[in-house]
Formats: C-alpha cells, sequence, structure tokens
C-alpha cells in the first residue's frame, strides 16, 4: 500500500498561506507566527555554523541558551534573537529572556547564561554574532552589504572576544589521502 505518514500537526491551511508570502506580511500575521519565525532564525544560524565547521546542538526550550556551539577549543551557549520587520531603516533586538505577557515577565539574561550572541535578519538572510550583552541591538539597513558579503567576519570578531581564534583550515582542504578515495 505504500508509506503512510503522520498527519502535519499545522494549525490550519490558512496558517501555512499566511506564511507563504515572507517576508511581505502584516504585523499580526509577524507576531502571529513569531515562534515559528524564531525557529526558523535558529536553524538559519545553525545552517551558518555548519558551513563554517562548528556544530551547534539545540537546546530544550526553557534554556538559558538556544545552541551550545562546538569549537575546537570550548563548548560556547549561544543566544539567537530574530528579527522579521524594519522599522526606522533598521532590524531591532531586544536581548531579554521570558515574554511580556507571561508570569515572569521580561528579564535581563544573567551573565552566565549565553557566551554569544547571534542576531538574525531574517528577510535578508543575514547574521551578525556578538558577545555585546546590552539589553537593545539594532542592525541597520546599511549593514546588510556586509554582513552578506562576508557572513563569517562577525563570528571570527565573537570568538575572539571570548579568548577562542578561529578554527584553522587544514593544509590539504580535506583532501583524500593516498587511494583512500570518497567514493569508489
Amino acid at each position: 500500500m505504500g508509506l503512510m505518514l503522520p498527519p502535519v500537526a499545522l494549525r490550519s491551511a490558512a496558517s501555512v498561506t499566511a506564511l507563504w508570502s515572507f517576508p511581505d506580511l502584516d504585523t499580526g500575521t509577524l507576531c502571529h507566527h513569531a515562534k515559528i519565525l524564531g525557529h526558523a532564525g535558529e536553524h538559519f544560524v545553525d545552517s551558518v555554523l555548519l558551513r563554517f565547521g562548528l556544530l551547534p546542538l539545540a537546546l530544550p526550550e526553557h534554556s538559558s541558551a538556544d545552541r551550545l556551539v562546538l569549537h575546537p577549543d570550548a563548548v560556547l551557549k549561544l543566544q539567537i534573537k530574530t528579527a522579521t520587520a524594519e522599522r526606522g531603516g533598521a532590524w531591532h533586538f531586544n536581548i531579554s529572556k521570558g515574554y511580556s505577557h507571561s508570569p515572569g515577565g521580561l528579564r535581563p539574561y544573567a551573565a552566565s547564561d549565553f557566551d554569544l550572541l547571534a542576531l538574525v535578519v531574517l528577510p535578508e538572510n543575514v547574521e551578525r554574532f556578538s558577545r555585546d550583552r546590552r539589553p537593545a541591538h539594532r542592525i541597520l539597513r546599511s549593514e546588510i552589504a556586509g554582513l552578506r558579503a562576508d557572513p563569517r567576519a562577525s563570528l571570527e570578531e565573537a570568538l575572539l572576544s571570548v579568548g577562542l581564534a578561529a578554527p584553522a583550515a587544514p593544509d590539504d582542504c580535506g583532501a583524500p589521502q593516498g587511494d583512500h578515495a570518497l567514493i569508489p
């Protein structure tokens, strides 16, 4: 009969249709789907880290950080914040934990909560890594081209700020040695 997949847990076909137009969405739709768009930002950062040879490991929902990042010399806690709408020529990031409508409300992060911060401008497919713990950050529209041109620059700078060098590239670029071909 064939493989039967379990039903996909979507709220409704309307939610898929609403997100299909991303990033051209109204504020209400962006707010309604903030959780899933936040996950998209986290996976975007995963993709960037993996491209540069760093392994990100997802942490449970209510952890103080979103990822553990395996660097050859350390394990780093990474907090990821995603912006989906531009305001006044910039994307703005609130660096706090919790939710405004929850009993605990919004709270500042403790110094031990994370080592690095990744700020994702999801509509532009760019990110900036930082160690800066200010409660508010912004990425200007004028910065987007530079972030896109060199997505590794801010990562290297952030790693240096915590005392870690960027992982060195192998001299042989990973080429197989001797007769050991990857594909027979």
